[in-house]
């Protein structure tokens, strides 16, 4: 029994070791609680509503694109974190998620279940956008800089393949028995409220001050001001309050709005074309072939997963290295890298007849690459994406740094599919080089970037809006990233 008790399953001898109790119960939560939200993330609930629910075409796209506008609501719960305890926060956006879920098996399966069953959705979505926000606040307090992207990868893989095994199972039932889905999710809920309770056993490390702080400053008694203050519960609900927060806060904090400017580029290359992607796929070039839908999911959803739960271990011990600025210059290399591969085998396929008969192997072979390109590109998303805000937020301002990034990172993925699809009716295939040319003003904003912190390093500027930890991992970074070239 004693040797059963010393396994290290998670690996958390690899852990520093302050850190290792709650690296611990943060997995053992990660396993449940991916099971209720496999069901609630991506494209599977506008499935369900059209296979369970027979929802129409509107129904369909609402459940789509709900998941992207319900990022929006990151800023409500950024702005609602400042000066609360973040786990008692974390676990009521926790709880309306599961409660919504398990409220699905209620449901009628009819046409007007399919309109409640998006509502739900949309309600679930808008707790775990809270969920996403508050969870990098407890990974700042929690994990160490210098090891936390390595940890945070542990976590991230835990979670995917949670969440796919997660969906596997409730598709083959739903496919087996559409009403199977009575139960299914009050089941599935359940299991993510074993994963709350798991969650509860962490303490989060250094809050009490980092609270007393905020609200002495708050108070005008002492304690370091950081650019948002505490505020009521229905102050928070206000658009307007929340808007005019966080323009303060990107017109304040010059070094994290050029990031956001970089990150918004780089974010343009990559969504613009996602659509077009889809298209090109399976209109100009799977017809012509067999099991469309099968090679369609490889290239789509498949190889890239695979590639980013493979490489995302090694992409996170070179983001604790060099830190998140020189981390984006590099990954803004293998996006324009990896659209280049998308421009080529888009090329393919408007050209067919000058290529000949051989054009669907050219074409399929560089959509692979594409694809494990684009693999690489997500794992080290993933990672920057989670964890870039706290290299300039200060401790107390973190989890509102994280709800402008994820409400921008909403904004544009609202747009620029959408116009994605327009730019490809209209120009065809140089929408592939309209976001080769995001990518390209990306990388140069984040060279810019890295280039004035090794400066302001260099010379001692005060980063204003960095930890003091990080600081000093930053100054190291730079050295090695100068080196590096």
């Amino acid at each position: 029994m004693g040797g059963i008790l010393t396994l290290d399953v998670f690996g958390a001898r690899r852990v520093p070791f302050l850190a290792r109790r709650n690296y611990r119960h943060e997995m053992q939560h990660i396993l449940a609680w991916g099971v209720p939200v496999g069901l609630v993330e991506g494209n599977f609930a506008a499935v369900v509503v059209a296979k369970t629910f027979g929802g129409g075409d509107v129904l369909i796209d609402i459940a789509a694109t709900t998941p992207v506008a319900m990022n929006f609501a990151s800023l409500f719960w950024g702005t609602l974190a400042v000066g609360r305890p973040k786990l008692r926060l974390f676990t009521i956006a926790a709880a309306g998620l599961v409660i919504l879920t398990a409220g699905v098996g209620a449901i009628p399966a009819n046409r007007t279940g399919a309109w409640l069953f998006v509502a739900q959705m949309a309600a679930a979505q808008f707790f775990l956008s809270g969920v996403v926000t508050l969870r990098s606040g407890l990974w700042k307090h929690n994990y160490p800089a210098r090891s936390r992207g390595s940890i945070t990868a542990r976590v991230q893989v835990a979670r995917y393949i949670t969440r796919m095994a997660a969906v596997a199972a409730a598709a083959s039932l739903f496919d087996l028995n559409p009403t199977t889905y009575r139960w299914a999710y009050p089941v599935m809920a359940m299991i993510g409220v074993l994963g709350i309770a798991l969650l509860q056993r962490t303490h989060v490390r250094g809050e009490r001050s980092e609270l007393a702080r905020v609200h002495r400053a708050a108070n005008g008694t002492g304690g370091m001001p950081g650019l948002t203050r505490p505020v009521p519960w229905m102050k928070a609900l206000s658009p307007a309050f929340v808007l005019s927060g966080a323009f303060r806060v990107l017109r304040e904090d010059r070094r994290f709005r050029g990031y956001m400017v970089a990150q918004m580029f780089g974010g343009f290359a990559n969504l613009l074309v996602r659509s077009v992607l889809v298209v090109v796929l399976m209109k100009s070039l799977l017809v012509v072939m067999d099991r469309e839908y099968w090679i369609s999911s490889v290239l789509l959803e498949l190889l890239p997963t695979l590639v980013l739960l493979y490489s995302i271990g090694k992409f996170a011990k070179y983001f604790d290295r060099v830190g998140v600025i020189r981390f984006r210059v590099v990954q803004s290399v293998w996006w324009i890298a990896a659209i280049s591969l998308g421009t080529a085998g888009t090329l393919a396929t408007v050209y067919a007849e000058r290529i000949g008969p051989y054009y669907v192997v050219v074409a399929v072979s560089l959509f692979s690459l594409f694809s494990i390109a684009r693999g690489l590109c997500d794992s080290g998303g993933s990672l920057a994406w989670n964890l870039g805000h706290l290299h300039f937020a200060r401790s107390e301002d973190a989890e509102a740094y994280m709800g402008i990034h994820v409400s921008l990172t909403g904004l544009r993925g609202l747009v620029m599919p959408t116009l994605g699809i327009l730019l490809w009716n209209t120009i065809g295939w140089w929408v592939w080089m309209v976001s080769i040319g995001f990518g390209v003003l990306a990388l140069v904003c984040f060279a810019n970037l890295e280039r004035e912190e090794r400066v302001a390093v260099r010379f001692g500027e005060s980063l204003s809006g960095i930890e003091a930890q990080t600081v000093a991992i930053g100054a190291e970074s730079v050295e090695r990233g100068a080196c590096e070239r």
